[in-house]
């Protein structure tokens, strides 16, 4: 233990509905070990190319944050960790969106990035291709890599999946929500969306890799599709028969579903907007939204999915090749064509008893994709990887102070300024408040 001995690690949050439980279940983990978890956002991030040795480890999501927080490499002196916040939907098809996460979005602009990763924690064995393809030498994947499992699928995050049925009389339908184009948690406009979400000719985005044929105006129909079914079954819905509750995506405006609500006069209440998802997916019965990688989650929490996908036969000549929309994972959830058949799926949803993991080849996908079984102990893989790489390096303790300090202060100054606004997203305030909650979700 005396290789530990007063070492830091920053894990940055990116998402704090997605990110802040792994990050308090790890320092959970560590708790009563000489290894120190500072949990910090995108301002307080931004500061870590100033203060050189106030970290031994950096956990990031992905390359991109890698490049963005320290554009000159050689500012950056700790160890760094990816740990992707997203990793699963369609990306194993996908090679190059698969491949972002861990080269980053512009390979050869991030190259030295990537090359001083010190470890890459991936979620499913089937994520190795991304290595595999980009010829990294057998060696070096041995170093550099190790399957983690999914690590919000850890016991640890993930606690209690009590089932609602018992405990209420109407049954509590979920609505996920995702319109991050045409509802962005920054309110840009829709002229900004568009401008920097269309296919760039001088650098392909990985998301329109295979899909030659397809651009924004593409993504933007079929999330009007979505939102458009959405309305539907909210108008059709029987408030007296079914409690209901809105889970807005975490880059979406909450506060414009809270006005669509109160406008038309829907039943329905607004989840928090920072709970985790297993935490909310435990107070409803049946879960119903546009193709979503949280249909893993409700999957592992015995809970079978409603897409709308097929509401509008014309849906599918929009969607990107190999996307989310492609995922194996659609071949286990409820795939109505009709409002009336979405209607009778939620009734056999709520009789339904049996355990979705009988099918051997949803097990595989799953193994493959997040680790299953083995994903209950993702945070202890996590945490013994860390490990690993705190070995080399000592930290500053003057430059943690001097850290410590300018973060406090620009609390003080956003808190100031920004008295008005609401947090969103990833604009959350890193407050002794909301430190204090992180380390209680576990």
């Amino acid at each position: 233990m005396n290789f530990f001995k007063n070492k830091r690690i920053y894990f940055h949050i990116d998402e704090v509905a997605r990110d802040s439980i792994v990050a308090s279940a790890l320092e959970k983990h560590f708790k009563g070990s000489p290894i120190s978890l500072t949990f910090g956002n995108r301002h307080s991030s931004n500061l870590l190319k100033y203060f050189d040795r106030a970290f031994d480890l950096y956990i990031l999501p992905s390359i991109d944050h890698f490049y963005g927080l320290f554009p000159d490499i050689e500012n950056c002196k700790a160890r760094v960790v990816i740990l992707p916040t997203e990793s699963i939907g369609g990306t194993t098809d996908n090679l190059p969106r698969l491949k972002a996460k861990y080269f980053g979005s512009k390979p050869e602009l991030h190259k030295k990035w990537h090359e001083a990763t010190s470890f890459f924690c991936l979620w499913g064995s089937s994520h190795l291709a991304a290595f595999i393809q980009s010829n990294v030498e057998e060696s070096l994947i041995e170093k550099k890599t190790c399957v983690v499992g999914h690590p919000r699928f850890d016991k640890m995050c993930r606690g209690l999946q009590k089932s609602v049925k018992a405990t209420q009389q109407k049954k509590r339908i979920g609505f996920i929500t995702r319109f991050t184009i045409l509802n962005p948690y920054d309110e840009r406009s829709l002229l900004e969306g568009v401008f920097a979400a269309r296919k760039d000719p001088k650098s392909i985005h990985p998301l329109y890799t295979l899909s030659p044929n397809h651009d924004i105006e593409d993504r933007i129909y079929t999330e009007v599709i979505d939102l458009r079914f959405l309305y539907d079954v909210m108008e059709n819905i029987d408030f007296e028969r079914y409690d209901v509750s809105i889970r807005v995506h975490p880059r979406e405006n909450r506060l414009k579903w809270k006005e669509q609500i109160d406008r038309h006069g829907w039943n329905a209440e607004l989840a928090s907007w920072d709970l985790p998802y297993s935490r909310w997916l435990s107070s409803v019965d049946t879960v119903i939204g546009p193709t979503s990688t949280s249909f893993y989650d409700c999957i592992i929490s015995g809970r079978k999915p409603i897409c709308t996908n097929n509401l509008h036969k014309e849906r599918s000549k929009h969607t990107l090749l190999h996307g989310d929309d492609y995922n194996s994972i659609l071949g286990y959830v409820y795939m109505p064509s009709s409002l009336n058949e979405l209607f009778q799926n939620i009734e056999e949803e709520s009789m339904r008893d049996n355990d979705l993991f009988e099918d051997e080849h949803l097990k595989e996908l799953f193994y493959q994709e997040v680790d299953f079984p083995y994903c209950e102990s993702s945070i202890s893989r996590l945490a013994s990887c860390c490990q690993t790489q705190l070995k080399i390096g000592t930290s500053s303790a003057s430059n943690y102070t001097l850290f410590s300090l300018m973060v406090c202060v620009l609390h003080i100054c956003r808190s100031i300024f920004n008295v008005l606004r609401h947090e969103q997203g990833s604009s959350f305030q890193m407050s002794s408040r909301r430190k204090s909650w992180i380390r209680n979700l576990t």
